[in-house]
């Protein structure tokens, strides 16, 4: 496991962050992502989450390359997508199809504010999602419910500070 936190990564380069299948799972915290050419975040067969990701570009903020991995999924929580153009697309999962039960990766945005880029999401089977519907809830897959009265999406749980990390002088 991973965690990054407290980064400022500032183009140009093809991705701000490529996450690779090696390591079993990351979690990212204030991160800020600037003018990548192809995408802030290129998700490759990984499980990972973030919270208060700050993304400035044209480029997708979020692309998924590969997404055929058993258990994957992609949460990102209290962030903000910018620059985009009136025909661009802020969430690019372009593999994707939407069939969860065949070990694609499960994705949720909350709370993602989208400005600039006239598609929130799109995925393989060209089928698109609206930027202001990122404000609220998205995700793939089917949402499951405690109980058959209450409504079927996450808890909405306060999220802690993560502390900082006392080293041991070498």
């Amino acid at each position: 496991p991973a965690l990054c936190r407290d980064v400022r990564i500032e183009g140009p380069f093809d991705y701000g962050i490529r996450m690779d299948p090696s390591v079993t799972a990351s979690t990212f915290e204030d991160i800020e992502i600037v003018k990548p050419r192809k995408g802030g975040v290129a998700a490759v067969k990984h499980p990972a989450a973030f919270r208060r990701l700050r993304y400035e570009g044209e480029a997708p903020a979020i692309v998924e390359l590969e997404s055929d991995c058993e258990g994957a999924h992609l949460v990102i929580v209290d962030s903000s997508f910018s620059g985009g153009k009136p025909d661009g697309v802020a969430v690019n999962l372009a593999a994707n199809k939407g069939d969860t039960e065949d070990g694609d990766t499960l994705v949720l945005l909350r709370n993602v504010d989208v400005s600039g880029f006239g598609i929130g999401v799109k995925n393989t089977d060209g089928s698109t999602v609206e930027p202001a519907k990122l404000k609220g809830e998205w995700y793939t897959g089917k949402a499951m419910a405690a109980f058959p009265s209450s409504e079927a999406k996450s808890l909405n749980l306060p999220i802690e500070q993560t502390p900082d990390v006392p080293w041991e002088p070498g």
